[in-house]
């Protein structure tokens, strides 16, 4: 009796067919992948976005701060101990703080350790230390989004009433990791550093900063401060915004969220981001039709 065999050519044809296959399907599977991301990326904007306007709506229409300490009538922040952020403002209506970490960021939470001083309430997982973040001394890289510093910060707050173009203005964004505070006292290494939860851009390849107001296209080798903030970013944020820019963080393009609630995908070229940072009264400018930082 025979036995039935595949003959060297046989096998070298099926082998053949297979790595065509792998090759034609793997960047379908990638690119399916992606857009899964992509898609829960949207829906975790929204939800932020929709916190944002129900904090607003139990709070005279205003947002929250950046943080509760270092500003008018708030006490100072000191290194060391916990602070409550803008992310941990919005928990009663978030209520999943999971909704906070994008799919496509791949930093890891750092708890905070048990029994440092609170400034007010920070207890059970909320709150954030202030401090080192290369020694990352906890609660930080909690949230893979940022928020509009013009609509609210440690100087001022921005009401409802001020938001010409809700549609258009950028409340919530993809961003660098970040422990949902604001802009405290850095970048500075090993003393008082807080991590950038909140901007007034985006960070880019400053090549493609859109014209505007005060925006000249900078130097990439540069990182030019007045156009992507780069510079503005504690060590560890600079160190993952080199691997990739977090405005490119979905196929080329990031997640916003806006101040009417809905939620959309960018990419980096077509938004609108002040160019300064000056940070004393909201900017505006805001033209009703670009997604824009600005009022």
């Amino acid at each position: 009796m025979k036995t039935r065999a595949f003959t060297l050519i046989e096998l070298l044809v099926v082998i053949a067919i297979i790595a065509i296959l792998a090759a034609i399907l793997f960047p379908v599977f990638a690119q399916a992948k992606a857009a899964a991301k992509k898609a829960s990326a949207v829906s975790q904007v929204k939800q932020i976005s929709t916190s944002f306007i129900l904090y607003s709506g139990d709070y005279d229409g205003v947002m929250p701060i950046i943080r509760e300490c270092s500003g008018p009538g708030l006490p100072p922040c000191e290194a060391g101990k916990v602070a409550l952020g803008w992310v941990d403002l919005l928990q009663p209506y978030v209520k999943n703080m999971q909704v906070f970490k994008s799919p496509a960021d791949s930093s890891t939470p750092v708890p905070v350790p048990a029994g440092l001083p609170a400034i007010s309430s920070a207890s059970g997982g909320l709150g954030y230390v202030l401090g080192d973040s290369v020694l990352k001394p906890g609660g930080q890289n909690r949230s893979s989004y940022a928020m509009n510093m013009n609509l609210a910060n440690n100087i001022f707050v921005s009401s409802e009433s001020s938001v010409q173009y809700p549609s258009n203005t950028i409340l919530t964004f993809d961003f660098a990791p970040n422990s949902g505070g604001g802009i405290w006292k850095g970048p500075m290494v090993h003393t008082n550093t807080e991590q950038r939860g909140a901007s007034y851009n985006i960070i880019r390849d400053p090549r493609i900063q859109p014209a505007g107001p005060g925006c000249v296209p900078g130097d990439l080798a540069g990182y030019d401060p007045t156009v992507s903030f780069f510079s503005k970013l504690t060590p560890d944020q600079q160190a993952m915004e080199r691997q990739q820019y977090s405005s490119t963080r979905h196929n080329g393009g990031a997640v916003y969220g806006f101040v009417d609630g809905h939620a959309k995908f960018f990419k980096p070229q077509n938004i609108y981001g002040q160019c300064d940072f000056v940070f004393t009264t909201a900017d505006t400018g805001n033209n009703g039709s670009t997604p824009d930082f600005r009022l």
